[in-house]
């Protein structure tokens, strides 16, 4: 099963985000270059590592491996839980979400879901 890249970037952001770094104070962290921090800090390039870092978060491209394993270790997290996430975290963190949305969208929103369930179930079950 491949990873949902947004739902990884979504990750790798909340990450950030909850150790309060910058895109490049992360960058730094997983690794990028000295000579590559001093080019941002004189000016002479803008830093790579805050497009690349962005282009994770938007769910574009992956890391690769060390660098996923570095960003693991920074969240405490396994690489697997990185790239597909905790099911009991993720449960309860829609569950949560979903309570906040009005009974009358929720109860839609979750017909919605269903119907698509029921469909795919459905479309598997056929091939």
């Amino acid at each position: 099963m491949k990873p949902n890249k947004k739902l990884v970037g979504k990750r790798i952001q909340a990450i950030r985000l909850g150790k309060g770094l910058t895109l490049e104070q992360f960058g730094e962290l997983i690794g990028a270059s000295k000579s590559s921090i001093s080019e941002w800090e004189s000016g002479k390039h803008l830093p790579p590592a805050k497009s690349i870092i962005s282009r994770w978060e938007k769910g574009v491209m992956l890391p690769n491996f060390s660098r996923l394993e570095r960003v693991a270790e920074l969240g405490n997290l396994t690489v697997n839980e990185l790239l597909y996430g905790n099911n009991e975290y993720d449960i309860e963190d829609l569950e949560q979400r979903l309570m906040e949305i009005p009974t009358e969208e929720r109860l839609k929103l979750i017909l919605r879901v269903l119907n698509k369930t029921v469909k795919n179930t459905k479309e598997k079950s056929s091939c």
